[in-house]
C-alpha cells in the first residue's frame, strides 16, 4: 500500500488495528501524526568505548559478541538475566531484571550493541539493565544505542523503542511525500532547515544542538499555521459580516479633540486614526485596544462613541463591575457633554426597568 501523510496509522508496516488503537490514546491516528510525534527528551548513549575502558558511575555504549546469556532464578524469587559480552579488549557482565524472554531474543554469538550505566552487582562490575540492539551488519544504523536516543510519551503496550522503529521506517520511505511548503527564500532568511531534515534532526539527532535546530523549524511551522488559520478565519468573517459604513470627516475629528481638556498622546492619536479607517468599511470593526491602567483607553472609546453618534447611531460601553461602570459613566459623560450627547447608566441588580431605559437613550 502506498502511504500518504493522511493514511491511517494502522496501515503502516508492523502497526495494525491493535497497535493503532493504542496509538490513538497518544493522539496518533495518521502517518503525519506519528512523523510529528516529538520526543520529550533524549538519552545520551553517544559515548562508545571498548569493554576494557568502562568505568563505574558512567553511562556508555559497548559493542561486542554475546559470549553467553541465561536466566537465573534466585531462592528469594528474583528473576535475573545474565549475559557476558566480549570484544577484542575483554569481557563485560551484563544484568537485566524480570525479562525472562531475553534469552529467546539474544543468542550466543550475536553481535550486539548495549547502552546503559556501569556499576557493581555484588562484587562484579556490570552494565545494568541496558538498552540493546542486535547488529546485523557493519552498515546498520543504530536506533536504540550508540547515539542520542529519543524518548517519547508512552502508553500501555507502546514503548519508545517501538515508536523509534516505526518513525525510522517512515522517514526512510516518506521523503518524497514530505513536500517543502515554505519558500527557500524564507527558510534562508530565518535560517531554517527543510522539513525532512527537521524531522530527522528531531527524531534522530547526532547532538542536542542538532535536535534544537529541528525543533526550531517545527515551532516556526506551528506558529505559521496558527497565524495563517487566523488570517483565513478573519477573511471569511469579513466576507460574511455586514456593517453600516460611517462617514468620518476631518472637521469632526478636530471638533472632538479640541473639546478635550488635555492633548492626546501619539499612541491615542494613532488608535483614533485606526478606528476611523475601521468604521469606514462595510464589515464590523474587530479591534483590541490594549494599554496600562490610566493610559487613556476610555477617551479612545469615547471617540468611537462620538463617531457613531455623528452617523446617527447609539453605542453601548459595557463594564464587568458596577464600580467600573459608574467610573466610565462619569468619564464618558464629561467627555461627550460638550456635544449634547445623552449618556445613561444602566446597571444590573437595580429595580429600574432596564429595557425602557435603553429604548429611551
Amino acid at each position: 500500500m502506498n502511504l500518504r501523510l493522511d493514511t491511517s496509522i494502522q496501515y503502516v508496516l508492523r502497526v495494525g488495528p491493535v497497535m493503532a488503537k493504542r496509538l490513538e490514546k497518544l493522539g496518533v491516528r495518521t502517518v503525519r501524526d506519528l512523523l510529528f510525534y516529538v520526543p520529550f527528551r533524549y538519552n545520551d548513549f553517544s559515548r562508545i568505548v571498548p569493554v576494557s575502558h568502562v568505568v563505574p558511575g558512567t553511562t556508555v555504549t559497548v559493542e561486542g559478541v554475546v559470549h553467553s546469556i541465561r536466566n537465573i532464578f534466585t531462592k528469594t524469587g528474583k528473576k535475573l538475566q545474565e549475559a557476558v559480552i566480549s570484544d577484542t579488549s575483554g569481557l563485560l557482565n551484563v544484568i537485566w531484571f524480570n525479562q525472562i524472554y531475553l534469552p529467546k531474543i539474544i543468542h550466543e554469538g550475536d553481535r550486539i550493541s548495549l547502552s546503559g550505566p556501569i556499576g557493581f552487582f555484588g562484587n562484579k562490575l556490570v552494565m545494568e539493565s541496558p538498552s540493546y540492539e542486535i547488529l546485523g551488519s557493519d552498515e546498520q544504523e543504530l536506533l536504540h544505542t550508540g547515539r542520542f536516543v529519543p524518548v517519547y510519551p508512552e502508553t500501555a503496550g507502546v514503548s519508545s523503542k517501538w515508536i523509534r522503529g516505526r518513525i525510522a521506517y517512515l522517514l526512510s520511505i516518506q521523503r518524497t511525500l514530505l513536500t517543502e511548503f515554505i519558500p527557500r527564500t524564507i527558510l534562508q532568511e530565518h535560517q531554517l532547515v527543510g522539513i525532512y531534515e527537521a524531522l530527522s534532526n528531531v527524531h534522530f539527532p547526532t547532538s542536542l544542538s542538532q535536535a534544537e535546530v529541528g525543533r526550531r523549524r517545527l515551532a516556526f511551522d506551528e506558529l505559521f499555521f496558527l497565524q495563517l488559520t487566523s488570517t483565513i478565519r478573519k477573511k471569511e468573517w469579513e466576507a460574511s459580516q455586514k456593517a453600516p459604513t460611517f462617514h468620518v470627516y476631518e472637521e469632526d475629528v478636530k471638533e472632538f479633540v479640541s473639546n478635550l481638556p488635555f492633548v492626546l498622546t501619539d499612541d491615542q492619536q494613532k488608535a483614533v486614526l485606526h478606528i476611523c479607517a475601521d468604521v469606514k468599511r462595510t464589515y464590523p470593526m474587530n479591534r483590541l485596544l490594549e494599554g496600562d491602567v490610566g493610559s487613556g483607553k476610555t477617551v479612545v472609546a469615547a471617540y468611537a462613541i462620538y463617531m457613531a453618534w455623528k452617523n446617527g447611531y447609539s453605542s453601548v460601553l459595557m463594564a464587568p463591575t458596577q464600580i467600573l461602570a459608574q467610573q466610565h459613566y462619569q468619564t464618558i459623560s464629561q467627555l461627550l457633554s460638550p456635544f449634547g450627547i445623552h449618556v445613561e447608566l444602566v446597571m444590573g441588580g437595580k429595580s429600574t426597568n432596564i429595557k425602557n431605559k435603553i429604548s429611551n437613550i
